[in-house]
């Protein structure tokens, strides 16, 4: 009776200290914190020994936590309690019996052997994964294949067909690609269409006509405009041309080109001099003096220059 007074009259501070004790222990007594993981995972959890395992041990794992007592209460290796208790999230084991078989589908399939239409019974099979949903796996013959139909006149994708009312592979139309070069001439080139075995116009390959045979070769479906002959020789006034490579190269003035009988003196024969491009006979005449021309646009700059010097000397030397 005295006990139950005693709770009865300080019931609510004995309330508040049960309280507390609890939550206490409810923190400082889990080993662990609570791991939440998404759907189709549950949190694992387990101790490591503090003092052989590095931290490239808890790699994956989660909510480590001290058991007990914090880490910077542990200096040494002899406290057990002081060991991290860790969590990481696994995929949960299904709860069916994965790779099993769920679900058959049965049907047919036609093939060719020959002119001989085959039929196939085929199944296709559905198992369970691991997330226990019922998904295709695979595919077999279930039942030996039977002839059900032999053609008259060719059998194609599990089917008989007719024989086709043209002649099949033969030209049913071309048309005209341009002209082309091909071997340093001009040909026309033709894009020729067959009938296939449904008797549509196909494209099957190309067919060349030659159109013109060029000299020199062909250029952009156009034999080359000759210019001139390999080492052709020509000239224009003085200057002496040479055709090379379909080209006229100018060789400038050339000795016993054109007309043209020397360059120098050293170019004629003993007691013959050079003059206008000819070999006179004689000795070469000393050349005339150049006649003075004077200049006044030198003299007005020297004029200017002076005077300029002198107004200098005469504003120093006060």
């Amino acid at each position: 009776m005295k006990a139950k007074k005693i709770f009865k009259e300080n019931r609510i501070p004995i309330l508040l200290i049960v309280l507390i004790c609890g939550i206490f222990l409810a923190v400082h007594k889990t080993p662990y914190m609570t791991l939440h993981c998404p759907p189709g995972y549950e949190p694992v959890y387990q101790s490591f020994d503090r003092c052989s395992n590095t931290p490239s041990t808890l790699s994956g794992w989660k909510a480590c936590e001290w058991y007990n007592t914090p880490s910077s209460h542990c200096p040494d290796c002899s406290k057990k309690y002081c060991n991290p208790i860790c969590a990481k999230c696994v995929k949960s084991s299904p709860n069916c019996d994965v790779g099993s078989i769920c679900k058959k589908e049965k049907y047919y399939e036609y093939s060719c052997d020959g002119k001989e239409v085959v039929k196939k019974q085929m199944t296709k099979y559905f198992t369970l994964n691991s997330d226990c949903n019922c998904v295709y796996s695979y595919t077999k013959q279930t039942a030996a294949g039977t002839v059900v139909e032999i053609c008259d006149y060719k059998c194609r994708n599990g089917h008989c067909v007719d024989e086709p009312s043209c002649n099949v592979g033969s030209e049913c139309d071309r048309k005209d690609n341009g002209l082309i070069c091909k071997n340093g001439d001009v040909y026309r080139e033709y894009k020729i269409y067959v009938y296939d075995s449904d008797c549509n116009c196909i494209f099957d390959d190309y067919e060349t006509v030659l159109t013109e045979r060029c000299s020199i070769g062909c250029e952009d479906g156009q034999c080359i405009e000759v210019v001139c002959s390999e080492n052709q020789e020509k000239c224009v006034d003085s200057d002496y041309f040479v055709c090379l490579n379909n080209s006229w190269i100018n060789k400038g003035i050339t000795v016993g080109k054109c007309g043209i009988e020397c360059l120098v003196d050293d170019d004629c024969s003993s007691g013959y001099y050079c003059y206008n491009y000819a070999c006179i006979e004689g000795e070469s005449p000393e050349p005339e003096p150049e006649p003075f021309e004077f200049d006044w646009k030198y003299a007005v700059l020297i004029a200017a220059v002076s005077i300029f010097g002198i107004v200098m000397y005469w504003y120093f030397k006060k």
